[in-house]
Formats: structure tokens, sequence, C-alpha cells
């Protein structure tokens, strides 16, 4: 099993991304007099310009690849950014990067959703970012919303990076009830629970994630993998004040997988099998 090499472990996640169009997208126009950050491609070659994901997804049909031709910052208190992700609708981000961000007071924000509809789709070439920067509110706030358990969603050459939360943190960025593959996931310092595989109570439920690099800065869990959910082939560097992977109800397995833990905990509960776990001050596995 290959082992993380950490260097500067509080630096962002860095990669070498390929694109096919250069410049900002400034000079394009689009639907609705958008920047002509956001395109699909007809049967021609030809672009038709959104301004948002959501509104780049409303036009999307299946086969369909989504594209970012600039970087995008969307502020949900200007614009609703629930995105119904749609069965074989992909997104090449060519490098550039969506930055979600807005103040918790809007309440119940998600971002990206498979809608609790079985879809499949892949995220190649970029990255999200997401952060909440205003004080008060809830914490019902959510980045991605797997809620079927027959979705499939996968990142390639794709990183996901959770910024700065307010004083009521989201308690969950990601929860995935089917199965997710690849990517690289950054909790920043200031963020709560980062990642929840299988929230549902139901034992039958099998949500997985797999493939993925996890590097977690916060305050709390990792990742919680509740009943019979797997984690798979991931390698996990935890930098927080609990525990990396916390598997509720002491149910859940984490399989194959590297934890290296700088401070706190590695795992609590649940089935723990070929996994490789190095440990500065605290625990393994309880």
């Amino acid at each position: 099993m290959a082992i993380l090499n950490l260097g500067n472990n509080n630096s962002a996640f860095s990669g070498s991304f390929s694109g096919s169009y250069s410049g900002d997208g400034s000079g394009l126009t689009g639907v609705g007099g958008s920047s002509g950050k956001i395109g699909i491609a007809d049967s021609n070659g030809a672009y038709t310009y959104y301004s948002t994901l959501s509104a780049s997804l409303q036009a999307a049909s299946e086969g369909n690849t989504i594209e970012l031709f600039a970087d995008v910052t969307e502020n949900w208190g200007t614009s609703d950014p629930e995105t119904h992700l749609k069965n074989n609708v992909n997104f090449n981000f060519n490098g550039h990067t969506y930055f979600f961000t807005g103040s918790k007071s809007a309440g119940g924000i998600t971002c990206l959703t498979d809608n609790s509809v079985a879809i499949s789709c892949s995220f190649y070439n970029g990255r999200i970012q997401f952060e909440e920067q205003e004080t008060g509110g809830g914490s019902s706030n959510t980045l991605l919303t797997v809620g079927s358990q027959g979705s499939r969603i996968n990142f390639n050459s794709f990183e996901i990076e959770n910024l700065h939360q307010d004083n009521s943190p989201s308690t969950t960025l990601i929860t995935n009830k089917g199965t997710i593959v690849g990517g690289t996931f950054i909790a920043r310092p200031g963020v709560a629970t980062y990642l929840i595989n299988n929230r549902s109570t139901s034992t039958t439920a099998k949500a997985f994630l797999k493939n993925a690099n996890i590097f977690y800065y916060g305050t709390s869990y990792a990742i919680s993998n509740y009943y019979s959910a797997e984690i798979q082939d991931c390698n996990i560097y935890y930098e927080g004040s609990s525990t990396a992977v916390y598997q509720a109800n002491f149910s859940g397995m984490l399989r194959d997988s590297t934890i290296y833990c700088h401070s706190g905990n590695g795992v609590v509960g649940g089935e723990v099998i070929g996994c490789d776990m190095y440990i500065r001050l605290g625990y393994g596995h309880d």
C-alpha cells in the first residue's frame, strides 16, 4: 500500500491540471448576459454559456459535459445554489475553481445533490471550494448530498476544499448514502465534522468511499462511517483534536487504507481490516 508523502502538512493539495481553453472567459457572452465562464457544447461544437452550475445543469441533457472556462464564485446570499446532478452529465473544470460561499442565515443550503435519485456522473480537472463566512444561523448547510444508494460520483484529478466556517459551523460538508470514488478532500481549521458515509440508520444501506485522499485540520471527526458503510483504499491525514474515523454504533468498516494522525486518534468502533496506521499521540483503534 502506498504511504502518503505529506510534505508541508499545512499547505493546500496541489496538482497538475490541463485545460482546453486559454483566457478568463470575460470576452464570451451567453444565456442571461452571463460572462461565459460555464459552457455546454452542442453536437456541432458550438457552446451555450451559463453563469452558475445550477443554470447549466437545468439545461443539460444526458451525455453532455459541462465545462468551466474561468474561476467562478457563487454567493448564495444572492442566488439559490441547489444544483440537482443528472445521470451521465459530467463536469470538466479545465483546471478552474468553483467557489460556493455565503452566510448560514440562508439556512438549509444544499449546493450539490442527486435529489435522492440514482445517478452516475464524474468531475474532472479542477476544484470546488466551500466557505461559510458569517456568524449565526443553524447547522444544516451541505456542499454535497448523495441520497440514493444507487448513485456513484467520481472525482478524477479533482479537489474539494472546505474553508473556514463560522461560529455555528455546518455539521456535515458531505453526506453519502451511495458511492464516492476518488478525489482529494481538504478540511481547513475551524470546520466541524467533514464527511458522513451513510448517515441512514438502516443497517442494510451500503455506502462506499473509495480511493480518496483526505486531509483534515479541523475540530472534530474527519469521517463518520455509519452502520454497514465502508471506506476502502483511502489515505487519511488527520491533524484534528478528536478522531480521524468514527464508526458510529460500533459498526462500519475501514479496509485497506492508511491513516496518519499527527494529533488525535485513529479509529473508534467498527471493523478495521488490512490498514496501516501511523499514530503520533493517540490510539490506533479502540
